[in-house]
């Protein structure tokens, strides 16, 4: 039986043609980042710090663990 399922083997890239931000302004080229991880992982910490170098985290976060409510609620 082989473990290979439990191996983290890096990260995904999206590089999507382009992006609807708020106001209605298309970036091209925009990327998209995903961060997850288990039960007090470091999640937050790194959502968290991708939001204070300006990284668009969504329309309504929840403070305590930088999550866009709205996503979540999808």
């Amino acid at each position: 039986m082989s473990d290979d399922g439990l191996i983290n083997k890096g990260v995904i890239i999206n590089r999507p043609v382009g992006i609807d931000r708020p106001g209605g302004l298309a970036v091209r080229g925009g990327r998209t980042f995903i961060v997850t991880g288990l039960h007090r992982s470091g999640t937050s910490l790194v959502a968290s710090v991708l939001q204070q170098a300006g990284v668009f985290m969504g329309r309504q976060i929840n403070d305590a663990v930088f999550e866009d409510e709205e996503m979540a609620r999808s």
